[in-house]
Parts: structure tokens; C-alpha cells; sequence
């Protein structure tokens, strides 16, 4: 696989584990806060079944690495960016939305307003691009 390839299929995996990281903090936090107001979670009697600090520790963690993912997808995507300002807006939409943004691909022939067979086309013709630019 050409390294243009790879570095974009990495970056569409990186914006993929980055919404699954922030998902499952957001998850956490609000197991951490769901119905438990702040005397209370500081108050638990004793029992060590306190939903603060059950899913504080989960929380930092899936924070942590969705932050850890963002870094990396964003070097990536600095340095894949200038390769595409040559194209029209459309193509680098494509491009853009599919592995910069990990927008699913059926979806993408609707957010641009072109047909499916466009974007196909769209995308091969930009890659290629990217091909020929990289040093």
C-alpha cells in the first residue's frame, strides 16, 4: 500500500477510536454524576460503592486516550492538508469528510449533493493526487 494510503487509513482509524474514547467518557461521566448530587458522592457511608470514584478512574482513561488519538490524527491530517489545496472543493471535501471527520461513506453523496458514482470518482482522483504530491 502507498504511504498516502496508509497515512489516510490511519487517520480515518485514529477519528474512529477518538469518537469511541469520547463516547465512552461521556458514558462514565454520567455514571459518575447520575443521581448522586455532591454531598452524597462525598458521603457514601463506608460501603466503597461510590459512583464518583468508581468511574472517575474510567473516565481520565477514555479522556486520556481520546486525547492521545486527536494529537496523532491531527499531525496527520497537517500534513495531508497542504497536498489537497490544489483540488476543488468538492474532492477535498470527500477526502476531508471521510478520513478527517470518519464520516460513514454512505453518507457522504448527501452531504456533498453529488451521486455516489462522483464521490467514488472524487476520491479515486484525489488519492492519486496525494500520490503524486508526496515526495
Amino acid at each position: 500500500m502507498p504511504a498516502i494510503r496508509h497515512t489516510l487509513a490511519r487517520l480515518r482509524q485514529l477519528r474512529l477510536w477518538e469518537a469511541v474514547h469520547r463516547e465512552n467518557a461521556a458514558e462514565y461521566l454520567h455514571r459518575a454524576t447520575q443521581g448522586v448530587g455532591a454531598r452524597r458522592a462525598m458521603d457514601i457511608g463506608g460501603t466503597g460503592d461510590c459512583p464518583l470514584t468508581n468511574n472517575a478512574g474510567r473516565y481520565t482513561k477514555e479522556h486520556a486516550a481520546a486525547e492521545q488519538a486527536r494529537r496523532e490524527a491531527d499531525t496527520l491530517w497537517t500534513g495531508i492538508a497542504p497536498g489537497l489545496a490544489a483540488l476543488e472543493l468538492d474532492p477535498r471535501s470527500v477526502i476531508e469528510l471521510y478520513y478527517n471527520q470518519a464520516v460513514p461513506w454512505a453518507d457522504i453523496p448527501a452531504t456533498i449533493k453529488r451521486s455516489s458514482v462522483s464521490c467514488d470518482r472524487m476520491h479515486r482522483e484525489a488519492v492519486e493526487h496525494l500520490e503524486r504530491e508526496q515526495p
